[in-house]
């Protein structure tokens, strides 16, 4: 099952024209990842550079800041590869571009707290930036923060939003944020899927909405906890 998943996503994943995490290239381009250090395949590693090297290449000024399909996601995933060694990259150096485009939306303005396209995508972003970091700089101003924290905390009664506020509000204290559980294994974690009707229904490429992606990865997180 997950071979056939693997080379469906050989197959499609060039012709993608979504770059985004949840929802295209930089999904599948983690996937491969993933899977070569689980195999010791030098062939997904390189497929997995491939894509890289493409959404580098086709990401546009214009394009949205979302989590599932944007510049949030993109500059979550490459950090992700990053600090999980993956990748070998000064990571500020790397994402300087996507930081500016990022953060020049004004958050006090937003009125979507949805992880996919408002504040949460947003948050997670940020607090991937400081993850890891052993001496915390002012990389983020303390002021975007507040602002971010301010207004997530008006989606009253939310639990997730109740826990971003909590982490960003250390990294406004200069706190460092270790590893902790990401919100990509969350998401894995929620997929489903019935091997019998795996191929016969119609079916999204990316990780979110039971995609292939997503099923891909959790057949190999699952073979990793084994």
């Amino acid at each position: 099952m997950l071979n056939r998943i693997i080379h469906y996503l050989i197959l499609n994943a060039s012709f993608i024209r979504d770059l985004g995490l949840l929802d295209g290239k930089m999904g599948i381009c983690i996937f491969f990842y993933l899977y070569a250090r689980q195999t010791g395949s030098k062939l997904y590693e390189e497929l997995g550079g491939y894509l890289l090297d493409e959404i580098y290449k086709e990401i546009t000024q214009s394009a949205s800041i979302g989590f599932a399909k944007g510049l949030c996601g993109i500059a979550w995933g490459i950090e992700y590869l990053i600090q999980n060694d993956f990748v070998k990259a000064d990571r500020d150096e790397v994402l300087e571009e996507l930081d500016l485009k990022i953060l020049e939306k004004d958050v006090t303005r937003f009125r979507d707290f949805s992880l996919e396209d408002g504040l949460k995508g947003i948050a997670y972003y940020v607090i991937s930036r400081y993850c890891k970091r052993i001496n915390p700089h002012e990389l983020i101003s303390k002021e975007y923060i507040n602002n971010l924290i301010c207004a997530l905390k008006q989606n009253k009664g939310d639990e997730e939003a109740g826990v971003l506020v909590n982490t960003l509000s250390k990294i406004w204290d200069g706190e460092v944020i270790g590893d902790r559980e990401t919100i990509l294994e969350i998401i894995v974690d929620k997929t489903t899927y019935t091997p019998k009707t795996l191929f016969n229904i119609p079916r999204e490429i990316g990780i979110r909405n039971n995609g292939y992606t997503g099923i891909a990865l959790k057949l190999i997180f699952e073979n990793h906890e084994k």
